[in-house]
């Protein structure tokens, strides 16, 4: 059921519609409409997600390449996603701390080095790439059988199959943004745009509310963000027909937008009349987001077969099983899943490119090595996965052998889970009839509304991976350091630890005060670096040289772990503040400081109020 509230006058509006969306539920009782509305009010069950995996031949082919500022920012742009739950989202204060530690693992870059796993199944399915061997390092070789320019393109995501039937009308306003829609939907050459503007969309998202006399929820009819070029480029679309929308604002409001759309760099489109349509197509085909809209609009006329198809998987899919990975930990935090049941039963609607059979294997993987690291006792569940796929994807090589359906069986299901890359939220209402439990709907975010966040809970005391002998020389437990070097593995690409750092990682798992001392180029930068990564906190790392700091962020980003700042004495009182405010939001999973910054009182006081909502690692590094 949908409801719209007058922005103006603050008043629910008394129209009440049906969506065509409907879970198969049995409904025990009928609630008011007032609870029903302060139920939707009070409601958190939609929130933003962040979390993608790239391949190592994917990034060879275009790093370097001329496409590679706009490609790393598609990709970037779709690390970010949308969920919807019939489940609260986002907490995790009552969960198992290794559930943190896996959901910072998945989304400790935008995108992130994917899983060895993945790698070897996509080499092995496609062709893509091979492992080098005897260089100490598990980077993947590309075997040069895509293109940068292929790449860049299957980063465009739009879907050329979207019945505009199941288009989410229940979001519109006005008849005359309906009218508005309609035209487009009835567009050849056009219609791709139904899928890529964006619907009441608040104008607090765009731009800075100017003052006080400004509605702060007031919204636009359609935007659309362009994710690469000059920051905050995009346009706004207004619908302003005089029979239809003349006193949704007031004249001095409509100003205010058009002129801060212009400070940042997006054009605002006014359509008075529908006849205006057509001059807004040639308006727009001009415009700077040119480029971004051609390549959507040529992927729309686009068949999803042969190379094509191979395309959007090695593109697309490792993006949706990292998705997928990051919303199965959620539902472990939400105990909508449960490690210590015997079986889960859980479909997975994949409405394009296939991801459920690797998702759910590789996540199984990093679960049961994570607890053996922590020395937890684990059956994990047998799963009884139902993958629903499509037309297209149905005989793809990532279903692992799996049954694959086109449609949802009628039993009941633990969990739910409806995910696809190529459609945005709030634009499809596709239906999903099917008896679970829990239910998560996953679209591709139209822009990003928040900052990432990392998982903190208290520290886990994992068990001592080495033990001393007679001699006082520490050994080895073999079968533990087993349980580590998955992890060096798959966050580092390290083959192995070099000599010294197991001892200095172990003491630091253990939850001790450590002194580690290695020689120049041992390695002690893992040591701390890996131990973090498997803590459910934010590692605020002391470094006295601002050389250091800058190195040592561009190692971690190097590695794809771009949760992590510095703040240093070149910097601006703006960009200081802003990256103090990503630690205070916990946004970072490393922040590098210096010691003078410790003696700031107001910076002091600021880290006691932050240990109140999230738990922190205080390390010092020295070369």
């Amino acid at each position: 059921m949908f409801a719209t509230m007058d922005k103006d006058k603050g008043l629910w509006q008394n129209e009440w519609t049906i969506s065509l969306r409907l879970f198969n539920k049995t409904f025990k009782c009928v609630e008011a409409l007032e609870d029903i509305r302060k139920r939707i009010e009070e409601s958190h069950k939609q929130e933003q997600f962040f979390a993608g995996y790239i391949l190592d031949a994917v990034a060879e082919e275009y790093q370097g390449s001329e496409l590679s500022e706009e490609t790393e920012a598609l990709y970037h742009s779709l690390s970010a996603f949308d969920v919807k739950s019939n489940i609260q989202l986002g907490i995790n204060d009552d969960c198992d701390p290794k559930f943190s530690v896996l959901a910072n693992i998945i989304s400790r870059g935008l995108p992130t080095k994917a899983p060895i796993y993945l790698e070897e199944t996509f080499s092995k399915a496609f062709g893509l790439s091979k492992l080098p061997t005897g260089s100490g390092v598990l980077n993947y070789q590309s075997a040069h059988r895509i293109s940068d320019s292929l790449i860049f393109e299957a980063l465009h995501v739009i879907d050329p199959r979207f019945n505009s039937d199941y288009y989410n009308g229940d979001v519109l306003e006005s008849s005359f943004e309906k009218g508005f829609i309609e035209r487009l939907l009835k567009s050849d050459s056009h219609g791709f745009l139904e899928q890529v503007l964006e619907p009441q969309r608040p104008l607090s998202s765009i731009v800075d509310i100017p003052d006080a006399n400004f509605h702060y929820e007031q919204r636009v009819d359609f935007a659309l963000d362009i994710p690469y070029g000059p920051s905050q480029t995009g346009f706004i679309v207004e619908i302003d027909g005089k029979p239809y929308h003349s006193n949704l604002f007031q004249r001095l409001h409509d100003e205010i937008p058009d002129n801060a759309a212009v400070k940042s760099n997006r054009e605002s489109y006014h359509l008075e009349e529908l006849k205006d349509i057509e001059s807004f197509y040639g308006r727009v085909e001009e415009s700077n987001a040119n480029r971004y809209l051609e390549t959507l609009q040529n992927n729309y006329a686009k068949s999803l077969i042969g190379e094509w198809n191979d395309m959007l998987q090695i593109v697309l899919s490792p993006l949706a099983i990292a998705r997928l990975e990051r919303i199965l930990v959620e539902a472990l935090m939400a105990k909508s899943l449960d490690l210590n049941a015997k079986e889960w039963d859980i479909v997975i609607v994949e409405r394009d490119v296939p991801c459920a059979a690797i998702a759910l294997k590789d996540l199984q993987d990093k679960i049961e090595h994570l607890w053996a690291l922590a020395g937890a006792e684990l059956q994990f569940p047998t799963i009884n996965l139902c993958i629903v796929s499509t037309e297209e994807f149905k005989e793809s090589p990532l279903h692992l052998g799996q049954k694959v359906y086109t449609g949802i069986p009628q039993k009941h299901f633990d969990l739910c889970m409806d995910t696809s890359m190529l459609l945005r939220d709030n634009i499809d209402a596709l239906p999903l009839n099917t008896n679970a439990d829990a239910v998560y709907i996953l679209r591709s975010s139209h822009y990003k509304k928040r900052e990432r966040t990392m998982c903190t809970a208290e520290c886990i005391q994992y068990p001592p991976l080495v033990t001393k002998n007679a001699v006082g020389k520490y050994e080895s437990i073999a079968e533990r350091e087993a349980f580590l070097t998955y992890f060096l593995q798959e966050i580092f690409r390290k083959t192995s630890l070099r000599p010294g750092q197991l001892p200095i990682i172990s003491h630091i798992l253990e939850d001790k005060t450590t002194i580690g001392l290695l020689p120049t180029g041992g390695g002690k930068s893992l040591t701390y670096q890996l131990s973090c990564i498997l803590q459910p906190g934010i590692a605020i790392v002391v470094d006295p040289l601002v050389s250091l700091m800058i190195d040592q962020v561009r190692g971690l980003r190097n590695l794809r772990i771009d949760s992590c700042d510095c703040v240093n004495s070149g910097m601006t009182s703006s960009e200081k503040a802003h990256k103090l405010n990503l630690l205070q939001k916990g946004a970072v999973l490393f922040m590098f400081l210096s010691p003078e910054r410790f003696m700031m009182p107001n910076f002091r006081e600021s880290l006691v109020a932050m240990t109140e909502k999230s738990y922190l690692l205080f390390l010092w590094h020295c070369r």
